[in-house]
């Protein structure tokens, strides 16, 4: 799975594109989902071994009490995705159909700062 920020270039932007992913790679994605929304600790998206980082980008994804969305904190350059439980288990059911291999698109997040696109050919 490549990680992505796309600053600027479209009406959408910036946002953060999560795409070219294997089947077992949205298996992960979900169950970092699920670690999350059970109360589990943040997880560094860029630093798992199936996640190539495009350009340096940093996505931090956590959970907290309310839904924020993406923010960049100001002391760092990562983002951070930070949503409530709840909002963690509908990210895990927005991935579900690509386990099966679709070819569309999903918004995972439009709150905050910056969109976060999930689409295996990067286009939406």
């Amino acid at each position: 799975m490549k990680i992505e920020l796309l600053p600027t270039g479209a009406e959408e932007c910036p946002l953060i594109r999560l795409f070219h992913f294997r089947r077992d790679e949205v298996e992960w994605l979900r169950q970092a989902c699920r670690q999350l929304a059970d109360g589990g600790p943040a997880i560094a998206l860029h630093e798992q071994p199936w996640v190539e980082s495009v350009g340096g980008c940093r996505l931090v994804l956590r959970v907290a009490a309310d839904d924020v969305g993406v923010t960049v904190p100001p002391l760092t350059h990562d983002f951070v995705l930070t949503l409530s439980s709840e909002g963690w288990r509908e990210v895990k059911v927005k991935l579900r159909p690509f386990r099966s291999g679709t070819s569309g698109f999903n918004w995972l997040t439009d709150e905050g700062d910056v969109r976060v696109l999930f689409s295996q050919s990067g286009q939406w």
